[in-house]
């Protein structure tokens, strides 16, 4: 059994109802969009952009839950069809030790650490620094220039269009869409770094010593 008390097997679903959600309203919105390009209803010239932008917002939500070098839903999938109990913390202390950047309390935690959880993190420590790159590579190339875009688009557009002007709720309700997945994503981000250095400064270095069970299936 996992530590919500589901098998590992029926853990898959739970994992990826989100990916099939995105996945539905990127549907949605695609045949919304066709259906006015054939004229089987009539789509007015901003809700066709809307429903643009939503398909390009959720098909690059399903893009990144493949980035298994983040904690995603199928970082999890991975994380669970391999078996492992802690990758993460394992992964990011064997990087330290080949830095050479392992404390004497960390090199005790990697020693206790499960036997599966270290033989995935030998390989998966590479897919994790590639994948750091890569994306380090499209924030500074694509997703930092387009965000400063948008935002200065929505603040010329509400600074210069009155109350009543359609394109002042357009561009609130278009900035809204696309930028609150991210917003939520940084705010999780920092709520779970938070919790985790409350967590370890509570229990100590013996706190973090476990008796590791067999994998369970």
């Amino acid at each position: 059994m996992t530590a919500d008390g589901l098998p590992r097997r029926r853990r898959y679903w739970p994992l990826l109802v989100g990916t099939f959600f995105d996945g539905t309203v990127l549907l949605g919105a695609l045949l919304g969009r066709l259906g006015g390009q054939l004229r089987w209803w009539e789509l007015e010239p901003g809700a066709d952009r809307f429903l643009a932008a939503l398909a390009f917002l959720q098909l690059s939500l399903i893009a990144s839950q493949c980035f298994v070098f983040l904690r995603t839903d199928i970082y999890a999938v991975l994380l669970t069809a391999a078996g492992c109990f802690d990758l993460w913390r394992v992964n990011q202390l064997l990087l330290r030790r080949r830095l050479r950047l392992i404390t004497p309390a960390q090199r005790q935690e990697l020693d206790a650490a499960h036997p599966r959880d270290l033989a995935v993190a030998r390989w998966y420590c590479w897919v994790y620094m590639a994948g750091l790159v890569l994306a380090g590579w499209f924030f500074v190339c694509f997703f930092a220039p387009a965000t400063v875009r948008l935002l200065c688009w929505i603040a010329q557009t509400v600074a210069g269009a009155e109350l009543a002007d359609p394109s002042f709720w357009e561009a609130l309700v278009f900035g809204a869409v696309v930028l609150s997945p991210q917003m939520a994503t940084l705010a999780i981000a920092v709520r779970d770094i938070s919790r985790r250095r409350r967590t370890r400064a509570a229990a100590g270095p013996m706190g973090r010593r476990r008796v590791w069970p067999a994998v369970p299936r």
